[in-house]
């Protein structure tokens, strides 16, 4: 199951991350009740949740447990990694729940893509830091990428409680980082 910050994008009233908990469970529901189960999250890393080989109804808890992390896609080649986990592991199939589209299948993995894809911009970098070791002045410095496919504008503000330290609109071209 994918739980990298993306899968927080809301789906009408629900989030891509509850729609691909749903998809998990009623795939779940058609395995009989012999089938053992591992579940995995893709982030931080790529890491079975709970026992090896847990009937169905353990794993729909699992999956209630899992939460997505406010942390983009693993620093891991999703696509790459699960082939050599289906070999090294001798899983007869692997279900992959994500939001991001994915090349090439095989009857072996199967890849259920939850959501649309949706313009956005998104706080890629954020540092703060003290120029000097001594000194009582923070910098801070933040990075925007634009996922539009149009120009757009965000503004920015650093605040310390309600005071304000800094404001800033930027403006950021299509597919385009600034900061």
């Amino acid at each position: 199951l994918d739980n990298s910050a993306s899968m927080q994008a809301r789906e009408g009233q629900r989030s891509r991350f509850e729609l691909a908990q749903e998809q998990a469970r009623n795939l779940m529901g058609k395995f009989s009740a012999r089938a053992r189960i591992d579940v995995y999250q893709t982030v931080p890393r790529i890491e079975r949740v709970g026992e090896k080989g847990v009937g169905s109804a353990e794993a729909r808890s699992l999956l209630s447990s899992l939460r997505p992390y406010d942390m983009g896609d693993p620093p891991v080649d999703v696509e790459a990694e699960i082939p050599r986990l289906k070999k090294e592991m001798h899983y007869e199939q692997i279900y992959l729940l994500t939001d991001h589209p994915v090349q090439g299948r095989s009857d072996a993995v199967r890849v259920i893509t939850v959501g649309r894809p949706q313009d956005n911009l998104a706080i890629t970098s954020f540092y703060l830091s003290r120029p000097a070791l001594v000194a009582s002045r923070l910098e801070a410095r933040v990075e925007v990428t634009n996922f539009f496919s149009k120009d757009a504008s965000v503004e920015l503000s650093l605040k310390a409680g309600e005071r304000m330290l800094a404001a800033r609109t930027l403006k950021i071209g299509p597919r385009r980082r600034i900061e």
